[in-house]
């Protein structure tokens, strides 16, 4: 994952081809873990990824569910 900004809102762009079921837990906790603070939203950019499965699907939503809604997280990139 990469980190960066728009203004005050962070972006954390994902850095895989795929997000599959041969990555998905571990995208899911590496993601949490090195997820930039925010406080006024959060942009995950999905543009790097070619492929996401059903258990990418299932690890993305995990993410955004742990995010809750005081971070209001977008996805872009799709």
């Amino acid at each position: 994952m990469r980190s960066g900004h728009i203004g005050s809102v962070p972006v954390a762009t994902v850095a895989l081809p795929r997000i599959d079921a041969a990555v998905a837990v571990r995208f899911r906790q590496q993601f949490l873990e090195q997820l930039p603070a925010a406080e006024n939203g959060i942009v995950i950019d999905l543009a790097p990824v070619a492929f996401i499965d059903s258990s990418g699907l299932g690890a993305l939503i995990s993410i955004i569910k742990a995010l809750g809604l005081k971070q209001r997280p977008t996805i872009c990139g799709l």
